[in-house]
């Protein structure tokens, strides 16, 4: 018997603008630049009237992913204390990315996962067919997929429905 199709939506979310790496004792403890704070706010709640509610957050543990993922947490009315830190997603390849995914229950269908590039750029590339670009500090791409469950997660078999910071204005 075929397994029902669901709708799953993954928002891959880059951290925001963040210090430079002498303001910081390492590249780990960067903390977000007041830009970054008002870009990530304006994300958080352009989503939000997107996609309503969101039913997971994981993040990098590097301190200026979990700060993003906090801001955008709050404008999406999710409790900061269930984000979900995941250390793994610091300095982490596709592969890294991937396990974590096969973790996710599928209850959640709404994913919010905040990290750093290249491999955000290289995942958005991966899931789907559009081609992009780099994503840059505090965007965000929406990618919704017709699969049974986290673990039928592959390549190619997601559609784009957003790409950037809500605001053509920022850079």
């Amino acid at each position: 018997m075929a397994e029902k199709m669901k709708k799953f939506t993954i928002v891959i979310a880059r951290h925001g603008k963040s210090s430079s790496i002498t303001d910081a004792k390492s590249d780990f403890e960067r903390a977000l630049k007041t830009r970054g704070v008002e870009e990530t706010r304006h994300v958080g709640s352009s989503l939000k009237e997107m996609l309503g509610n969101i039913d997971l957050v994981v993040s990098s543990s590097a301190v200026r992913a979990k700060h993003t993922a906090e801001i955008l947490a709050k404008e999406l009315g999710y409790s900061k204390k269930e984000i979900q830190l995941e250390p793994s997603l610091y300095e982490s390849g596709l592969d890294d990315v991937l396990l974590v995914f096969k973790s996710i229950c599928s209850s959640n269908k709404k994913v919010l996962l905040v990290g750093h590039n290249p491999t955000w750029s290289d995942l958005v590339n991966l899931f789907q067919p559009k081609p992009t670009d780099v994503l840059r500090t505090s965007d965000v791409a929406v990618i919704t997929f017709e699969i049974p469950g986290w673990e039928a997660l592959h390549p190619m078999s997601g559609e784009l429905l957003y790409i950037g910071k809500f605001d053509e204005h920022t850079t």
